[in-house]
């Protein structure tokens, strides 16, 4: 059954990729880096196990280079040196493996910044982008500086943190894009530290990779088929894990 089951997604992406060339339809596309969550999955666990950067950065950095590789798909290209075309999930697989690699080994040293390093960097995005509606331009380091009560030589080092920095740019939780920026690193942070069921009962809660948001105990102790204490006692733990990076 689990190999029909793949052999249907190889079937749809084969199909929905001869759309995407045809046409170049941004759906088609999307679709077909949908179909590829499972292998995207499997190179964000294998690599965000190692790091302490949130899985949601490298999920979205996945789906960047899962784009970008399907951009790149070219069956004839092989065919042109006489030899059988890679399939799209082979080729695909091919660039996470080197992508995802050198960005773990490019951005690893971010998860080593101190939580009070996070909050900087929050708290540079949220100001900068706040002055540049006040300016109506990008406030220049002096004026950031000013702002926030430290040197330019500071600014500097922010900056060249926010360049490495996914996080701040790269969430995949769109359903609590109304919290503050510190709320949500939070988020992210507590749910990189949590265990299987606690991520689970996290995602479903602030509807994070996708999911429904379900708030009340009961109707998610119903959705995941345990006991309502149970599922209490982890809200609990994720809002304690949260609050520790607030």
């Amino acid at each position: 059954m689990p190999q029909a089951k793949n052999q249907e997604l190889v079937d749809s992406d084969a199909a929905l990729y001869e759309q995407y060339r045809l046409t170049g339809s941004d759906d088609a596309l999307a679709a077909i880096v949908s179909n590829m969550e499972g292998l995207i999955n499997k190179h964000v666990g294998k690599f965000s196990y190692k790091q302490r950067m949130p899985s949601s950065a490298f999920y979205s950095e996945g789906e960047a280079i899962a784009a970008n590789a399907i951009k790149r798909y070219d069956p004839k290209k092989f065919e042109d040196q006489d030899q059988r075309p890679m399939n799209l999930g082979s080729w695909v697989d091919q660039h996470l493996v080197w992508r995802m690699g050198e960005m773990a080994a490019n951005h690893g040293q971010l998860g080593k910044v101190q939580r009070k390093r996070y909050h900087m960097l929050t708290d540079y995005a949220f100001a900068k982008d706040n002055m540049a509606v006040d300016l109506g331009r990008e406030p220049n380091a002096a004026e950031m500086a000013d702002h926030m009560s430290v040197s330019p030589a500071e600014i500097g080092r922010i900056e060249k943190d926010r360049a490495v920095n996914l996080i701040t740019s790269g969430s995949n939780f769109e359903n609590i894009a109304s919290s503050s920026p510190r709320k949500k690193l939070a988020i992210e942070m507590a749910h990189f530290d949590l265990s299987n069921e606690q991520k689970l009962v996290m995602e479903y809660t602030y509807g994070m990779y996708g999911k429904e948001i379900i708030k009340s105990t009961g109707d998610l102790a119903v959705k995941l088929g345990w006991a309502a204490p149970k599922v209490s006692k982890i809200k609990k733990i994720i809002e304690n894990k949260i609050n520790l990076y607030l």
